[in-house]
C-alpha cells in the first residue's frame, strides 16, 4: 500500500474483476430479483448479511430453510 498504483496493478485488477464478476451480485436488477436458476436474489443476500454481516448464522439458516424447494 505504500507504493503508487501502476499500470501493471490496473491490468491485474481488471483481470481479477473480469474473473470474479459472474460470481457476485451487483444489484443491477437485470435478473428481476430471481437468477436464471430460480434463486431469489434479495432473500439470499439478506441471509448472507445475517450470517456474515451480523454473525447470526442460525437465523440465516432458519430463513433459508423457509424458502420453497
Amino acid at each position: 500500500m505504500a507504493e503508487p498504483h501502476t499500470d501493471k496493478d490496473e491490468q491485474l485488477l481488471t483481470q481479477v474483476l473480469a474473473y470474479i464478476s459472474p460470481l457476485y451480485c451487483r444489484m443491477c436488477g437485470s435478473c428481476n430479483g430471481v437468477c436464471d436458476k430460480g434463486v431469489p436474489v434479495p432473500d439470499m443476500l439478506r441471509f448472507l448479511t445475517y450470517a456474515d454481516g451480523c454473525g447470526e448464522f442460525a437465523l440465516a439458516r432458519e430463513r433459508f430453510l423457509e424458502l420453497p424447494a
